[in-house]
């Protein structure tokens, strides 16, 4: 009965009868026809859709939860990264993340700094143990099940100062990234990266979070090899002060530095920043 209601609410979609508007209603209706004891959700009816259908691409824009996600024609594709093979020398009971101890960032048991371990993309990295193939792999077909095309994706990996492992892990971390979007396990990365130029699901841009003490050039050379296109600087305030106060571990010039590196290296960039650090705006007069 839930199979037969599910194509039905598909056969109502493809007569024009079932439109955004009215969408839920109908499957209330239609659940209630059937006995059903709950009312079908978008992402169970999608396992009854044919790809190959006439009406698929009608069908699975009325399906489709949160488009928002893809509006753009990217779908974001986070990660979450954490050593396992060493603790944080500021913090032992820690997996590390970062160097650095920045006052107010927080930490969760089993999560990178500056995280919890309750955001989304924590708990999914949490999960799969932090492997980056079986992040990617999961988030792909999560899309994938609410309607949402891969061909075009933007990894985005996140979790303390990526630049500021080595660059043996950053490699085989990335690379495995690109194994999950070929489907297929490469050499190495650079064989990963060829293979996705023709691969079904294409990462069309690449954007790595770090600080402005770890984006020098040896640095943003090797992002630049890992295929990065765009940098998340953690600029956190303008206020030398602030910094200081706050043990960010440089000044605002790093900052400066950092983001006309970045400008010259053909990168783009988003800078983070914090305001209301330390109660201390009112005090300092720049």
């Amino acid at each position: 009965d839930f199979g037969q209601a599910c194509l039905e609410i598909i056969g109502r979609i493809e007569s024009g009868k079932i439109t955004h508007k009215n969408i839920e209603f109908e499957k209330i209706q239609i659940a209630k026809k059937y006995s059903l004891p709950k009312i079908p959700k978008n992402a169970e009816i999608f396992n009854y859709l044919e790809k190959d259908s006439q009406h698929f691409r009608l069908v699975n824009n009325i399906l489709k939860i949160k488009p928002v996600r893809t509006l753009s024609g990217v779908a974001n594709i986070s990660v979450m990264w954490l050593d396992k093979s060493k603790h944080d020398i500021h913090n032992p009971e820690r997996f590390y993340s970062c160097p650095a101890a920045c006052v107010y960032c927080a930490q969760g048991q089993n999560a990178p700094k500056s995280y919890t371990g309750c955001e989304p993309t924590t708990m999914r990295a949490i999960r799969n143990d932090y492997d980056p193939w079986k992040q990617v792999n999961n988030r792909i077909k999560q899309l994938h099940i609410i309607g949402h095309s891969t061909d075009k994706c933007e990894l985005i990996i996140m979790g303390g100062t990526f630049t500021a492992t080595t660059s043996e892990y950053q490699d085989t971390f990335v690379k495995r990234c690109f194994d999950a979007f070929d489907e297929e396990e490469s050499t190495t990365l650079e064989e990963a990266q060829t293979k996705n130029e023709t691969a079904k699901n294409r990462c069309i841009g690449l954007t790595i979070e770090t600080r402005a003490d770890f984006c020098r050039e040896q640095h943003v050379r090797q992002m630049l090899k890992l295929g990065c296109t765009r940098v998340e600087i953690g600029v956190q305030s303008t206020s030398d002060a602030i910094l200081k106060a706050i043990k960010r571990g440089h000044d605002a010039k790093e900052n400066i530095r950092a983001i006309k590196l970045l400008k010259d290296s053909g990168l783009k960039f988003t800078a983070h920043w914090m305001p209301g650090l330390t109660g201390l705006l009112g005090e300092v007069e720049e």
